[in-house]
């Protein structure tokens, strides 16, 4: 290692695998800066399951949407969610929603969070000291810290796989979670520059991604080109009426979750009448 600072090299108390004499296992601890982002607070959101949709309904239908919904399609869209946003504000309430800060394995009872903290506390004691009868403490909690994370991991395995028709939510709410996050990441360093803002974020991917990208476009036959025959094509605009908007509208799934937009599909649902206007409009802007 080219870093002898940050990093500690010693040898396991335990090691996981069979020793190799050619081959000897290492136990490595390297020390960085945290760079995780700050933990998020508390933060305010529409509590749409608790609307009052039939003054939502009034307050859209009062709308005089041609009116609003002018000019290119990016401000036709801006202005439709700003004209939503300020109805939500004057009739739907609002509830907190707590953010996660880390995550935690489900299936990490009291007693094998105890196992933990203390195998953690018993490394930290054999890498400052290597005392063999620390060594000896390390293995036999390694030994019933494994054993028991598998047994707690098969039990939650278990209760997820017989609650899957009882309680559907909680197998999904396990996919997502085995999914993993699909966010932008908050800080990123590429070429040893840190990036702490979403645009900076953005710079670096397009850096990284030009970095790699061949320009070497072959040149196009020229005589293929020209043997290649010419058609015309005449399509029609489509065209969306309300109508056509308000049926799709109310086949929607209540059950579904929000989109990007951050509007569930329940809410689409309930004020289709209403919201198939603006809607057409934005489908039909040229």
């Amino acid at each position: 290692m080219n870093d002898p600072v940050n990093i500690d090299i010693s040898v396991p108390p335990r090691p996981l695998l069979d020793v190799d004499l050619h081959h000897p296992p290492v136990f490595m601890m390297f020390m960085f800066e945290d760079v995780s982002p700050p933990p998020m607070l508390d933060e305010l959101v529409f509590d749409f399951r608790r609307c009052d949709f039939d003054s939502l309904n009034e307050s859209l239908a009062a709308v005089d949407w041609p009116s609003v919904l002018y000019g290119s399609t990016d401000h036709v869209v801006e202005a439709f969610y700003g004209k939503l946003h300020e109805l939500f504000r004057a009739t739907v309430p609002v509830k907190k929603r707590r953010s996660r800060i880390g995550v935690s394995q489900p299936w990490l009872n009291p007693e094998l969070r105890n196992l933990r903290n203390r195998l953690r506390k018993a490394r930290k004691r054999f890498r400052n000291g290597h005392d063999m009868t620390v060594s000896l403490e390390v293995r036999d909690l390694e030994s019933a810290y494994n054993t028991l994370h598998v047994t707690s991991f098969c039990d939650y395995i278990n209760r997820i796989q017989d609650n899957a028709r009882t309680d559907p939510l909680s197998f999904w709410s396990h996919v997502r979670q085995r999914k993993g996050t699909q966010s932008i990441p908050q800080v990123t360093t590429y070429d040893d520059e840190t990036a702490e803002t979403p645009n900076a974020v953005a710079m670096q991917f397009s850096t990284f991604f030009q970095s790699v990208l061949s320009t070497n476009t072959p040149p196009l036959c020229e005589s293929f080109l020209s043997s290649l025959p010419n058609r015309d094509f005449n399509l029609p605009l489509l065209n969306f009426s309300s109508n056509d908007v308000f049926r799709k509208m109310s086949t929607l799934d209540e059950t579904k979750g929000p989109g990007p937009d951050g509007i569930p599909p329940i809410l689409d649902k309930k004020c289709a009448d209403p919201l198939s206007v603006p809607i057409s409009i934005i489908f039909n802007n040229r």
